[in-house]
């Protein structure tokens, strides 16, 4: 009984996976080209000192690089189900903090010039705690930003204004920004 149990589990696993390889590949360059320069121009719209390439180089790897990660931590949907995957020791990244931490370090690999990246936390050390990055224009405030949040579509990137997510109440933890992002 404790083996058809267990077998039932690794079906019901696997039958909600997350298969971003197999979707890419199907999902024309079109659409990824199309969701990629809306959140361009959304970037560029931050501010006139905005560069288009850095705005470019955000976008392209906001995107594809969730995807990316999703496939990566063999991402189980929705969101909760896989962080209790997580708890229970059957999988091992896929954390919001995860999706965060590895987006703003491939972010902040670009050397961005002219656009701050930030790090955010939703109800910060409660069990309800989410995490996410904000792109903001350079020395502006965070409030002016765009959330880029990879783990609440379970890789599909989630990206509004700060101030229209009013799923979360965000604010920014400074001392992540500092250490993961590219803010002074």
């Amino acid at each position: 009984m404790k083996y058809f149990f267990g077998f039932i589990i690794i079906i019901f696993i696997n039958a909600c996976s997350v298969k971003y390889d197999s979707e890419m590949q199907n999902q024309s360059e079109y659409e990824n080209k199309r969701v990629i320069e809306k959140l361009q121009k959304t970037i560029q719209s931050l501010s006139l000192d905005v560069n288009e390439s850095e705005a470019k180089k955000v976008a392209s790897i906001a995107v594809l690089y969730s995807k990316f990660l999703a496939h990566e931590y063999k991402l189980v949907k929705p969101p909760l189900y896989h962080n209790t995957l997580i708890q229970l020791g059957l999988k091992e990244r896929g954390l919001c903090f995860h999706f965060a931490e590895d987006l703003i370090k491939e972010l902040k690999k670009q050397d961005l010039k002219t656009l701050d990246l930030r790090w955010v936390v939703h109800k910060k050390a409660d069990y309800w705690e989410h995490s996410s990055i904000v792109v903001s224009a350079k020395n502006q405030p965070i409030q002016n930003g765009i959330i880029l949040d990879a783990w609440r579509d379970s890789g599909k990137l989630y990206w509004n204004n700060f101030l229209k997510d009013t799923r979360y109440i965000w604010i920014e933890d400074t001392l992540r920004s500092k250490y993961y992002g590219n803010v002074k």
